[in-house]
């Protein structure tokens, strides 16, 4: 399982996302000398929720070990609902 925390650009710790609401497998590429690429988060949350802005970081952990470290440059909004008759 993964933890996910999240920190303002000052590095000051904002909230750890609740892997419950996580919606997909976390994944990113890592090359020599290059560094991380992209990595796609995405969580269920309320349409409002503007707790994660343009600029923050975002580390990933596993177990203990620290996997990625990125800033948010992209945040989507999607409405999708379901009914059930």
């Amino acid at each position: 399982m993964y933890n996910i925390k999240v920190y303002n650009s000052d590095l000051v710790y904002k909230k750890t996302i609740n892997p419950l609401t996580l919606k997909n497998e976390i994944s990113y590429t890592e090359n020599v000398n290059a560094g991380q690429g992209e990595c796609i988060i995405r969580i269920e949350t309320d349409f409002g929720d503007d707790s994660i802005v343009f600029g923050d970081v975002v580390r990933v952990y596993k177990n203990l070990d620290l996997l990625y470290t990125g800033v948010v440059g992209d945040i989507e909004r999607r409405i999708s609902s379901s009914f059930e008759e």
